[in-house]
């Protein structure tokens, strides 16, 4: 289980995600090392720094698999630190190694809410998962109350939430709340050059010495106006500007921010 954590160290510029390979962890991936990494069928880049410490509450991993066709990646914002938010790591690890060649990321938050509720944590735990298959074009998502993860066409400057396209009696609670929480998935068709941002709450709700939240406008305004930088780029001018606007460093919260193109 020690693969949670290869990225504290890891001396490539760019990391390729080979097949049947699961990266990422609960550790701190600074800025300066400007961490990018590729599957066949993304390109991302990926920013986390806990608030205190090398390691916070906040989790993420990515996953390829065995026939390099479905990319998986997730992040995960538990509301506390310390050594149950490794232990929650570890069990995503599993569950991605259990769900690494399918399709239902719905079930995958299912499998990993009932493996949270049955070990009696009550530390709230939120999470957005998505999939992106080459073989249809198609990238599947799902939160377990989340905040929606971010869309940026490539004929467009535009970024726009990801909001679900069903309507059921499911509740995408957060993970741990009820251990029989049914999830929705959604699917979208996405194209070569497409952007997707996931990020933790930590985000919108950096404060400035008012104590007034960064929030999702400005969030995108700041990403619409970084539209012609690269991933790294856009990520680097994103923590840039929560730096400047809270005027302390590290933030109160748990940061993470994963960003993502279509190859």
């Amino acid at each position: 289980m020690e693969k949670i954590a290869i990225n504290k160290s890891m001396p490539e510029e760019v990391h390729s995600i080979m097949r049947s390979e699961i990266w990422g962890g609960v550790s701190n991936v600074d800025q300066d090392v400007d961490l990018d990494i590729c599957t066949s069928g993304l390109t991302g880049s990926v920013y986390s720094k806990a608030s205190d410490g090398d390691a916070g509450g906040d989790i993420y991993f990515l996953s390829v698999c065995g026939s390099d066709k479905l990319t998986r990646f997730v992040v995960a914002d538990v509301r506390g630190h310390g050594g149950y938010v490794k232990e929650l790591g570890r069990w995503v690890y599993e569950i991605f190694q259990e769900y690494m060649h399918r399709l239902d990321d719905e079930q995958a938050l299912a499998g990993l809410n009932g493996r949270i509720s049955s070990h009696g944590f009550d530390a709230l735990t939120t999470a957005a998962i998505a999939g992106y298959s080459l073989g249809d074009s198609k990238l599947r998502f799902a939160y377990a109350g989340h905040p929606p993860m971010l869309l940026k066409r490539a004929n467009s400057k535009k970024w726009v939430p990801l909001l679900m396209n069903s309507s059921t009696d499911r509740s995408n609670l957060p993970l741990g709340v009820l251990p029989e929480t049914r999830y929705d998935q959604s699917e979208i068709d996405v194209v070569s050059g497409d952007r997707i941002l996931l990020y933790t709450d930590g985000v919108v709700e950096c404060s400035d010495v008012n104590g007034i939240e960064f929030g999702e406008e400005r969030l995108l305004r700041s990403l619409e106006i970084s539209d012609d930088r690269s991933l790294a780029g856009i990520k680097s001018s994103l923590i840039d500007e929560l730096r400047d606007y809270s005027g302390r460093w590290p933030s109160e919260d748990d940061i993470t921010i994963m960003a993502f193109e279509v190859r």
